[in-house]
């Protein structure tokens, strides 16, 4: 949960890394990410954290279409 009373998840939807975010405790949820490096590979995120301005920090690997791993931190939008 971060300052703001937000709570995010993260994990994997088929090859996209997706993180989905709620403001209401769990009651509804909104995709606040979905990303995959290349069309053809796969990305998985692995952690999800904010800081006390509210801004959110995702990390994960990603794969390239000839499967080398890459590891990945995104800042992502205010949702």
């Amino acid at each position: 949960m971060d300052a703001f009373g937000r709570v995010f998840v993260t994990g994997a939807v088929g090859n996209l890394w997706t993180v989905r975010g709620s403001a209401d405790g769990g009651a509804t949820w909104t995709t606040t990410d979905n990303f995959n490096l290349t069309p053809t590979g796969t990305s998985t995120a692995r952690a999800v954290d904010a800081d006390a301005s509210g801004n959110v920090f995702v990390t994960g690997y990603a794969a390239a279409a000839d499967g080398t791993s890459h590891g990945i931190v995104r800042k992502l939008a205010t949702p």
